[in-house]
């Protein structure tokens, strides 16, 4: 419960400053705030696989699906294309 309601507290900012007017008020200050999205994705992964009990199928397959994309990211980032 605990990883859940960080997860949750973490992605509260990101709410509250996702607006036009919020993204203008900190400049480049919101892309560093945003940048908890890949603190916040794991920690939610991990909180579904702690809460369900019996099939962890599911969990699983979000968590496939959250380190595809971070790892796309990752290479789109990194690479020289």
């Amino acid at each position: 419960m605990l990883v859940g309601f960080t997860a949750w507290l973490l992605l509260v900012p990101l709410a509250v400053t996702s607006f036009k007017r919020s993204q203008k008020r900190l400049g480049q200050s919101w892309k560093k705030l945003h940048r908890l999205v890949y603190l916040v994705t794991p920690l939610a992964v991990l909180h579904f696989t702690w809460q369900v009990k019996s099939d962890h199928r599911e969990p699983l397959v979000y968590g496939a699906a959250v380190a595809a994309l971070l790892a796309a990211r990752l290479y789109t980032r990194y690479s020289k294309i």
